[in-house]
């Protein structure tokens, strides 16, 4: 380990970052808001644990939220320390590994992607006599109880007797949905006092990232890993709770100091990312809906800035227009409308991959990226291939199984369904599975898509392709297919289209977010309004240097026409840091004086 990089990474870091990092022992509450450098708080704290022989990396556990948070870690630690790294993983990674090695003796069941898993309880539900959408309603609530810890099936008489058989059926497959990994792992803790004992005595240093979002299913897990007084380091944001659907409670951060006594507060309140201009108007708009909450005044490390900029459209199609145009202008002028009708500057001011477009619903998605490629403008848009159940991932997912022979029937059952017969022929998958004992994951990853003969060049596979490299050891592909931020490629020359739920933990030198009306933002099928506007404060702190909102007067929405008014969230935006973008109408050519001819 070179000391130097150690202490060259610790120099770099502010007052509160620097004890942040050095924290000795006991445990740990870092509040950091958007921008203030709590992936080099993390980072360095790790590095810092090994570099001062408090722990080797195999007791450390290091927990993160998504992937891509945890790739960026193993990144950074790899060229700091260039040693053997601790495991920094998801919890459903994470639980994954603990239930392949405390289960020696049973088949493990691997996880499957949540709109498969919705389609299985489905049918479950039918064959019970249930009706489609109440089957969906039904899935709801499941997905609501396992949140918690123990879990209450018995408080809800019509899922008792389907989530019996909705479990049985799971295992008939080989398989389980991402609730249940969380489960079985609290399960198999909560059974075996020995396995507890072990991972107790072994894991002497816990961090956790965006605490925030986490379930009390899943802090119940923590807490059975760590006695009162362990060396465990929260991170976290409650103004950046956005996944109460996934059972995030942020009010888990109040049950820290009665869970772990003693435990220590640090803030980290000097934002790196945003100007003070997006921070004062996101904190405005968060305060203006709830007055009692404390919402910490961050500084900005980069003045001022520019005004939030704000665009009112007449209908959808206009602001997708306006956007792509916009975007064009910002890059240059390279898009190849700009370049056929002689617009074009010939030099890029910015690469399409510092944008990002940002929306509530994934549905919003579908008219950008349309009136984005009709620009010529190139769209990473990993959301689309998240959802659909019959999209290339999901494709390569079942075969990928296949050649591991994992649940073999089954995935050969998914995979007959969504492609080509001779694409599961067993000749040819035998030479699959022959060649997965020859090469490295991430090349088996890449001749998979070209047998199923995808786009190996698309964003969302590039994306996947990235988190294969960098694992270590074995790992299950579903689990790197959950949420779109995981399968962002963010050296992948594109603008990035994302939900703002997906949007979290990433940031970008310019951001649009569309579709800012009522009944968009805030959501009118989410009633929990304080979480809409966490989600808004979330869109509006992505952003380093230029942010715009748009709203459409109109708009068509699943069928219906819809009468746009601006966001109440907006109004809620003092008006001194907004920036409105009025319609440019093109200037009238003045009539050219016509030269008489030799005939007039």
């Amino acid at each position: 380990m070179e000391q130097s990089k150690i202490e060259q990474m610790l120099a770099s870091l502010n007052p509160a970052q620097r004890e942040a990092a050095t924290y000795n022992i006991g445990p740990l509450l870092v509040l950091a808001g958007p921008g203030s450098g709590k992936t080099r708080v993390l980072t360095s704290r790790i590095a810092w644990l090994l570099s001062q022989d408090k722990a080797e990396a195999n007791e450390i556990l290091a927990i993160t939220f998504t992937n891509q948070a945890a790739d960026e870690i193993s990144q950074r630690l790899q060229e700091a320390l260039g040693q053997e790294l601790p495991r920094v993983s998801t919890f459903h990674s994470w639980a994954y590994q603990l239930l392949k090695e405390g289960r020696l003796d049973k088949e493990l069941l691997t996880p499957i992607d949540e709109e498969l898993a919705k389609d299985l309880f489905k049918d479950c539900a039918l064959n019970l006599g249930h009706k489609a959408k109440e089957a969906g309603e039904l899935y709801k609530t499941l997905s609501k109880l396992r949140q918690e810890w123990p879990l209450n099936v018995d408080s809800v008489p019509t899922l008792n007797k389907l989530y019996g058989e909705y479990r049985q059926q799971l295992h008939r497959l080989g398989v389980c949905d991402f609730d249940e990994l969380i489960l079985d792992a609290l399960r198999l803790l909560s059974d075996d006092h020995d396995l507890r004992q072990e991972l107790i005595a072994k894991i002497k240093w816990i961090l956790i990232d965006e605490f925030q979002d986490v379930s009390p299913a899943q802090y119940e897990l923590l807490k059975l890993l760590a006695p009162k007084n362990a060396n465990i380091t929260f991170v976290g944001d409650p103004c950046q709770s956005i996944y109460s659907f996934r059972g995030a409670e942020p009010e888990l951060i109040n049950h820290l100091q009665a869970d772990f006594p003693g435990l220590e507060t640090i803030w980290l309140d000097i934002c790196y990312r945003c100007p003070q201009n997006f921070l004062d108007g996101a904190s405005h708009m968060l305060k203006a809906g709830a007055p009692n909450l404390f919402v910490p005044k961050l500084v900005s490390s980069k003045g001022t800035g520019k005004k939030i900029a704000l665009k009112v459209c007449r209908d959808e199609y206009t602001e997708a227009r306006w956007i792509a145009r916009t975007i064009d202008k910002i890059v240059g002028g390279l898009s190849f409308d700009s370049i056929n009708f002689g617009k074009a500057s010939g030099q890029t001011m910015r690469s399409f991959n510092e944008i990002a477009v940002l929306y509530r619903l994934n549905a919003l998605g579908d008219l950008l990226e349309k009136e984005l490629k009709l620009q010529g403008i190139p769209v990473n848009r990993p959301g689309k291939a998240v959802k659909s159940i019959n999209s290339d991932l999901k494709k390569l997912h079942h075969l990928w199984e296949i050649v591991h022979n994992k649940n073999r029937k089954f995935h050969l059952e998914m995979l007959a369904a969504k492609t080509a017969e001779d694409k599961v022929n067993e000749s040819s998958l035998r030479e699959l599975e022959l060649m997965r004992l020859r090469i490295e994951p991430a090349e088996l990853l890449l001749k998979l898509a070209q047998y199923l003969e995808l786009d190996i060049d698309s964003p969302s596979i590039q994306g996947l392709l990235k988190r294969v490299k960098h694992q270590q050891g074995s790992f299950n592909l579903s689990l790197f297919m959950r949420d779109e931020a995981d399968l962002l490629d963010l050296n992948f020359e594109a603008v990035s289209l994302l939900t703002l739920h997906a949007a979290k933990g990433l940031e970008f030198p310019i951001v649009f977010v569309a579709g800012c009306e009522t009944g968009l933002i805030p959501w009118k099928e989410n009633k929990l309004i304080d979480e809409e506007r966490r989600l808004f404060y979330v869109g509006l702190t992505r952003a380093e240097d230029e942010l715009y909102l748009s709203y459409a007067k109109k708009r068509s929405f699943w069928g219906q026409r819809i009468k746009g008014e601006p966001s109440p969230f907006i109004k809620d935006i003092p008006g001194n840091l907004l920036r409105p973008i009025k319609t440019q109408r093109p200037k009238k050519q003045k009539a050219k004086t016509r030269q008489l001819t030799l005939f007039d």
